[in-house]
């Protein structure tokens, strides 16, 4: 028969083997995560490395380019919309869009949303079935172009 202090000091040993095996792998799994973390920051690094010989944005490049194109989108978005029969709706979308997917500078961004809004609401109240006031909102836009 086996004494109770000899138990007692086999379940210590097992006890305390266990307790350093857990602690071994969890010290394991941190130093693999670790290493697998760096490795994806290496490769997201050399993916996309953000380069200190980027040129710097030209401020009045970026102006004269926004200005360019939105006025070319608005002046064709007119011109179409004052002919006859043309489908505002799918126009106004499609301008919209263009307009969006322009770089915008920032001394600009009101004058942008404003002429985003008012495409979106002119292609609402087309689909809906409103066409008087989105002639307003068309006359709104001509006013807001000519201001700018």
């Amino acid at each position: 028969m086996v004494s109770i202090s000899k138990t007692s000091v086999i379940f210590r040993i097992v006890a305390i083997s266990v307790l350093g095996l857990v602690l071994l792998g969890l010290v394991w799994y941190c130093a693999w995560r670790y290493l697998v973390v760096i490795s994806d920051v290496n490769q997201l690094v050399v993916k996309n490395p953000i380069l200190a010989t980027q040129k710097p944005i030209d401020v009045e490049r970026l102006n004269e380019d926004y200005l360019s194109q939105s006025s070319q989108i608005i002046t064709e978005y007119l011109a179409v919309a004052s002919s006859t029969n043309p489908n505002l709706a799918v126009l106004s979308h499609t301008a919209q869009a263009s307009l969006l997917n322009l770089t915008l500078p920032a001394q600009y961004k009101a004058r942008h949303l404003a002429e985003v809004l008012l495409l979106g609401e002119i292609a609402d109240l087309i689909s809906n079935g409103n066409p008087k006031n989105a002639d307003k909102k068309i006359n709104d836009l001509r006013q807001l172009f000519e201001k700018n």
